[in-house]
């Protein structure tokens, strides 16, 4: 389950909570681009059976069945014991009733021949040079219906402003951003001109978008600066402690979704507080440095000058040898201006490799 699985997750628990309440229609926000091209199934995990095979008809059903909110979770939350016929699972959706809430598990199907007896490993390495007709297809977003627990189950919404300097105060960055306008979220999955904001926009989820369009600035800028294709890259003297960020970026992002999927913009009349991190990533190590690595190298904020993060010594000499450089280059380029005066004709000379140069890169 890729990241545009769990935007789409996002779009259909944060969308259909306002229809189940009431707030939408389906008419409004079924064509949702993020939702588009995607194949839904929702299966029982007991034989397997298909209940409904398209998110309308489920979101119908559940309406009709007296469903109240959807909310968005991490698995791990409910100690779910997953079978081997599916991957993924990450993450779980609870439906809420007034007297109990489902769990419906999020994953792929796993293909069970690849357990059979006489699937070998010279069938295997047969199998690995047939095309994969798979890549060309829609992708599949499978849901299983897990249990139904008696009870309620709390979802605390959450103080966005709190949350935002948290994380601005974890990654050293300023959250949210100045440079990210302050309106919808669209998914950049297409063009942020067209499309519905990945969850509704409302004045009281504004700080939420405005959050969510930040950090997804942020990957995108961490993504670039650590392509190895790009010539401007810092990656290549690397240390752990840049990936970690990067790591603790990522996580947040995924914990934002999660509570921007689960924010109802306070419809629900329960006080906004701060919960405890719901997700988390995996805890820093402290790995030994290249022999060439001198210094740390920070990822640059969005919004710092990157000639800030250098250590200041080092700053201050690179300062002194480039006054110097361009001292030296002055008396170079005067003393040889006086010389061409003097004789023109070295001009030519002087001229004539550079145009040599300019026409072989042509």
């Amino acid at each position: 389950m890729g990241e545009r699985s769990i935007l789409r997750q996002v779009a259909l628990v944060a969308y259909g909570t306002r229809f189940l309440r009431n707030g939408n229609t389906l008419e409004d926000w079924y064509r949702h681009h993020i939702l588009a091209d995607v194949r839904f199934q929702f299966r029982a995990l007991t034989g397997n059976t298909l209940l409904a095979e398209d998110f309308t008809w489920w979101l119908g059903i559940l309406k009709l069945s007296g469903a109240t909110r959807l909310s968005l979770h991490l698995a791990t939350e409910f100690q779910l014991h997953l079978p081997h016929v599916w991957r993924g699972g990450d993450y779980a959706i609870v439906v809420h009733y007034a007297d109990r809430h489902e769990i419906w598990a999020v994953g792929e199907e796993h293909a069970r021949w690849l357990e059979h007896p006489r699937f070998t490993e010279a069938a295997h390495e047969a199998l690995l040079n047939l095309p994969d007709a798979a890549r060309y297809s829609n992708e599949i977003d499978s849901y299983w219906y897990i249990d139904s627990r008696p009870g309620v189950l709390d979802v605390a919404e959450t103080d966005w402003k709190k949350l935002a300097a948290s994380i601005g105060a974890d990654l050293g960055i300023a959250v949210p951003s100045s440079l990210v306008p302050a309106g919808p979220f669209i998914s950049p999955v297409r063009s942020p001109h067209e499309g519905l904001p990945l969850f509704p926009f409302t004045r009281e989820v504004a700080k939420a978008h405005h959050l969510a369009a930040t950090l997804n600035r942020e990957q995108s800028s961490f993504s670039h600066d650590m392509n190895p294709k790009n010539e401007n890259t810092f990656n290549e003297r690397m240390d752990q402690k840049v990936h970690q960020w990067g790591e603790r970026l990522d996580s947040w992002m995924i914990e934002v979704l999660l509570r921007c999927a689960n924010d109802m913009g306070g419809a629900s009349g329960a006080d906004k507080t701060f919960q405890a991190r719901i997700h988390t990533s995996a805890p820093e190590q402290t790995l030994p440095l290249p022999p060439e690595t001198t210094q740390t190298i920070v990822p640059p904020a969005s919004e710092q000058d990157a000639d800030s993060l250098r250590p200041a010594g080092n700053r201050w000499t690179n300062r002194f040898v480039l006054f110097f450089m361009i001292a030296v280059f002055t008396v170079f380029f005067v003393a040889l201006a006086n010389v061409i005066v003097a004789w023109p004709w070295l001009g030519i000379l002087l001229g004539l490799p550079y145009a040599l140069y300019v026409n072989a890169r042509r």
